[in-house]
């Protein structure tokens, strides 16, 4: 028999995933200071389109998996839909920290945070 994780176990996924990519940022935001960074420009290019596409699947994926969620019936398949939602919406914050990283460039970054706290507000903690 699943069980459901306990509340608190759930507060501190959605918070540690929350944290790494907030860390991740702030990591490329500090080493900005202290080097040039050289990417070429292609690879730059597609590394932000990446980021928008990521986030643009996010948006869809945010309703799609509240459905999900909706439709569960046992907390234990209530709680994985939640964290698997989560770590979808994880990666455009990701790869647009990787791309501020190895550009300079922070706009990615902040689309893939805003996708990442949609998924996050549209697939909240399970009552």
């Amino acid at each position: 028999m699943n069980q459901a994780p306990d509340p608190a176990v759930l507060r501190l996924i959605r918070l540690s995933l929350l944290f790494g990519v907030l860390a991740f940022g702030a990591v490329a935001y500090f080493t900005q200071t202290q080097r040039q960074p050289s990417l070429d420009p292609g690879v730059h290019n597609a590394l932000r389109l990446a980021v928008f596409v990521l986030s643009a699947a996010v948006v869809v994926a945010a309703f799609v998996f509240r459905t999900l969620r909706a439709r569960a019936t046992e907390p234990a398949a209530v709680a994985s839909t939640t964290i698997i939602a989560w770590a979808v919406g994880e990666a455009p914050a990701i790869l647009g920290a990787a791309t501020y990283f190895l550009s300079g460039d922070a706009q990615p970054f902040f689309i893939g945070v805003a996708a990442f706290l949609l998924m996050l507000i549209s697939v909240p903690l399970p009552e």
